[in-house]
């Protein structure tokens, strides 16, 4: 009874010793993004954006990993991505032909992913973008702990793309609604903000890309639609 006893309280120190080393570790890599940041605008051109006559597309391409097949784990599932690199691509081959066949002249996306292990590690603004655009991070965590298996490293976020001149872009954070320890491997919502030049104008038109909190108790949105 004794060495029982024994084994089953070094299981737990070991187990209390790991859960206290991830946290830790989480919290030294905490994405903590500043007020406001400057974002680089990637691509070239010449076109300046008409002064009438735009189509807009906003849309959550919920990271091209939550198709009718899937079984998401927040929404009530069990699952935490989709089950191969195909199934991603072809999910993201059906958006791309979506965006084209919408013929937005400017292309306002969420969950947009760069670099997660829940799409395999794929890039998905190559799969999206037009000539000029911009990516803004709203979730970046080396490895998020939940559900079992885990969704592991999330970097992701707003992505803004047209064919016309975008001048220069910005990352507006929004408020966090979670403490320690939820926050740290959580979102940090923000606002992407592009400037473009009307032609034949001293005008610019301001595009606001954003996506707001969608599992909190409702004070995260209420404050960010705020701000």
């Amino acid at each position: 009874m004794k060495k029982l006893l024994k084994a089953l309280l070094i299981l737990v120190l070991v187990l209390l010793f790991a859960i206290a080393s991830l946290l830790g570790w989480l919290s030294a890599t905490e994405y903590r993004p500043e007020a406001v940041e400057p974002l680089p605008v990637s691509g070239n051109t010449e076109a300046s954006v008409p002064s009438s006559g735009l189509r807009i597309l906003s849309w959550n391409i919920g990271y091209a990993g939550l198709g009718e097949a899937e079984d998401f784990f927040m929404d009530g599932g069990k699952k935490a991505k989709p089950d191969s690199p195909e199934v991603v691509t072809s999910y993201l081959t059906g958006i791309a032909e979506n965006v084209e066949a919408a013929a937005a002249d400017l292309v306002l996306l969420q969950e947009v992913d760069t670099n997660s292990t829940r799409t395999y590690s794929l890039d998905e603004t190559q799969f999206l973008k037009h000539t000029v655009s911009v990516h803004a991070l709203n979730y970046s965590c080396p490895f998020v702990p939940v559900p079992v298996p885990p969704i592991g490293k999330v970097h992701s976020g707003l992505f803004t793309t047209t064919d016309f001149v975008i001048d220069r872009a910005e990352r507006l954070s929004l408020p966090c609604p979670f403490s320690w320890p939820l926050r740290i491997a959580n979102l940090k919502r923000c606002l992407l903000v592009s400037y473009l030049p009307v032609k034949n104008s001293e005008h610019e038109l301001v595009l606001v890309n954003l996506h707001l909190e969608a599992y909190d108790s409702g004070e995260g949105k209420i404050a960010q639609t705020r701000q």
